[in-house]
């Protein structure tokens, strides 16, 4: 017990507080006329709710010990003073169930399919008008009859859509658990190229079963009879109980069941940026303290002045630095999908670092990234200098650097993966710049480590002028007006920057940002 002794002016009224570390504040009122003594029990204060779910951390809401509201935190497993694009599991699945453990990239890509290692969901199309919509890569080679969806256990209660050996579409539907009354493996004409990307989709408008790849029909089965299906999880993506399993991989991101205009999609917006709440992290299982003095910080230490303990949580073992540091700041509302970024107008990144001095040493731009834009009109800018109205992009379908005017060229098709580089190169001779926007189609397999030699990709734009302006900050996707429409994959964005080198010699180039920093991933 500990004592302390005052002096009050008898009868006049005074207030006191105890304060003590995990436990509530005691305010007490009152006046006195003779020495009193007061023994004080203080409530011990429990904090508040910490969860961890995967790599996130989670602190709920709640009153702090002095009464004061706690807003609550969220953040991941890893070094505290940087932000992450993380993916929160807990947004993952929409209307879709894990079976086993699925294996999924980091851009939402599954892969190594199995029957204990992919995803199901209720099939209930009864009389509704449904479609299932799955996104794939095909496989290098087709070997037997392989599964782009079919059902968990029960047979026939979900359509059946496979490859046979060559590439061709196989279509499975019944109308009772009795037979393929409906279609007994109706074969399409045409074959999936192999080692490609398509979307394929398999939809009923109450008269015709319709199999589309990349909108262009493969199979059209006039029939109004309903498919069986069951209230139960039972239609399995990538798999077909008994039969087999498919041995391409399956882009989540654009995969989903839509029933009577009810969509299910099993990836949907399932990525964030979330701070690092570790403050030292090695990886293992530790009992970790969380403290608030206005910023939420886990700690081994047991009390920390100043700050208020909102609780303990042992925090399991896992991967240090799972997901890629982030290099920039958001303004607006940002939707990231895996390392996708997809943007609308008004919505941009703010690089964490400006452009370098060029006045006194002149130095060579090099910028890459892939982006697919979606309906391109107007200005659709990609990357802009903060101040100065200098930017490249699209306007329209064309290819635009704006450098004082506008210059435009080529041409850029609406949902096409696009690679986009533009140089800036210093003429030592005239003490002038040239700038020069490149395009090169994506091949569904290129990276920035792969990107084949500059003599390969189309001149689309050239402009007497340099694009990247000396000590400017820079944007990703805004004019100051007009925002990108359309993707950009973080992971593959770098701008690089060179020395002029003397004549002849080539430009030793060396990576000056990257919106994400991957190196921090360890799984």
């Amino acid at each position: 017990m500990t004592t302390y002794n005052e002096q009050v002016y008898a009868g006049m009224p005074f207030q006191y507080k105890i304060v003590k570390d995990r436990y509530w504040d005691k305010v007490v009122s009152k006046s006195i006329t003779v020495d009193t003594v007061d023994d004080v029990t203080l409530e011990p204060y429990d904090g508040v709710t910490i969860t961890q779910d995967g790599s996130i951390l989670t602190v709920s809401s709640g009153l702090l010990p002095n009464g004061n509201s706690y807003a609550g935190y969220k953040g991941v497993t890893a070094p505290a003073g940087k932000s992450y694009l993380a993916i929160d599991s807990s947004r993952v699945y929409d209307g879709f169930t894990a079976i086993g453990t699925p294996l999924i990239t980091g851009s939402g890509i599954l892969h190594d399919i199995a029957s204990n290692a992919t995803f199901k969901t209720t099939f209930y199309n009864q009389s509704y008008f449904w479609e299932i919509c799955v996104a794939v890569h095909t496989p290098e080679t087709f070997v037997g009859q392989s599964y782009l969806f079919g059902n968990v256990s029960t047979n026939r209660a979900t359509p059946q859509l496979c490859t046979d050996s060559e590439g061709h579409l196989m279509l499975y539907l019944a109308s009772s658990t009795s037979s393929w009354d409906i279609a007994n493996g109706v074969v399409s004409e045409q074959a999936l190229a192999a080692d490609t990307d398509c979307v394929v989709k398999l939809s009923w408008n109450g008269t015709n079963y319709i199999v589309t790849v990349n909108d262009a029909e493969y199979i059209n089965i006039a029939s109004e009879q309903v498919q069986y299906s069951t209230n139960s999880e039972q239609l399995a993506l990538g798999y077909d109980s008994g039969n087999g399993v498919w041995t391409g991989t399956i882009d989540l991101n654009q995969t989903y069941i839509s029933i009577n205009g009810e969509k299910k999609q099993t990836y949907t917006d399932y990525s964030e940026i979330l701070p690092g709440a570790l403050t030292d992290d090695d990886g293992t299982m530790q009992d970790w303290n969380c403290f608030y003095d206005g910023e939420t910080e886990f700690n081994k230490a047991q009390s920390m002045s100043g700050k208020v303990w909102l609780g303990h949580k042992v925090i399991e073992s896992h991967v240090t630095n799972p997901f890629p540091a982030v290099n920039f700041t958001q303004v607006g509302e940002v939707t990231y999908s895996g390392n996708a970024a997809t943007f609308t107008d008004g919505n941009y990144l703010v690089a964490d670092k400006k452009l370098p001095n060029v006045s006194f040493f002149p130095q060579n731009f090099d910028f890459t990234a892939k982006i697919t834009p979606k309906t391109p009109s107007g200005y659709n800018t990609v990357f802009r200098n903060a101040t100065t109205n200098v930017f490249f992009g699209l306007y329209g379908a064309a290819w635009c650097v704006y450098s004082g005017s506008r210059t435009t060229g080529g041409t850029a098709t609406a949902d096409t993966a696009y690679w986009i580089k533009v140089r800036s190169i210093y003429d030592s001779e005239t003490s002038s710049y040239t700038s020069t926007l490149y395009v090169l189609p994506d091949n569904g397999s290129y990276t920035l480590e792969t990107l084949p030699a500059l003599a390969e990709w189309e001149q689309a734009v050239q402009v007497a002028a340099n694009v990247f302006m000396s000590e400017e900050n820079f944007w990703l996707s805004n004019d100051g007006n007009a925002s990108f429409n359309g993707d950009m994959q973080l992971d593959q964005i770098e701008l690089k920057t060179g020395g002029v080198p003397a004549s002849g010699t080539e430009i030793d180039w060396v990576s000056y940002w990257k919106p994400l920093d991957t190196s921090v991933v360890t799984a």
